[in-house]
C-alpha cells in the first residue's frame, strides 16, 4: 500500500509504502521494534552529473524504539510518520504518475 504526497512549492511528488515493523530481540528478549518505509521521490530541479542524481530520487528512512518507550504501537508508527513523511497535499496514484512522469522528464533534460 503507498501514500502520494505532492510538495507544489518544491514541485516534487513522493510515493511511501506502509512503514514496516519488525520485532528486535536482544538476548532472546522483544528489546523493541524497527521501522522502514521507502520514499520515491521526482522533483522537477533534479539533473545528473557524471552519471549521479544531484538530489536523491529515493530515500529508506529506519527508526527503532525501544519497548521501554514505546509500549503503544500506534504511537510509535505515528511518530515515525510525522517524522518521515514530507511535506505536501496527498493525492491520488493517478496524480502520482501524471506528476512523476511529468517532473522526471524535466528533471532529464536538465
Amino acid at each position: 500500500m503507498f501514500e502520494y504526497i505532492h510538495d507544489e512549492e518544491a514541485r516534487a511528488v513522493y510515493r511511501l509504502s506502509t512503514p514496516a515493523v519488525v520485532e528486535i530481540r536482544q538476548s532472546g528478549k522483544r528489546w523493541g521494534w524497527r521501522l522502514t518505509t521507502e520514499i520515491l521521490i521526482s522533483r522537477v530541479d533534479n539533473c545528473q552529473r557524471n552519471g549521479t542524481w544531484e538530489h536523491k530520487t529515493s530515500d529508506n528512512p529506519s527508526q527503532d524504539f525501544p519497548i521501554l518507550q514505546y509500549s503503544d504501537q500506534e504511537v510509535m508508527l505515528n511518530y515515525f510518520l510525522i517524522r518521515h513523511t514530507p511535506k505536501g497535499a496527498k493525492i491520488s496514484e493517478i496524480e502520482y504518475l501524471e506528476l512523476a512522469a511529468k517532473y522526471n522528464a524535466v528533471a532529464l533534460a536538465n
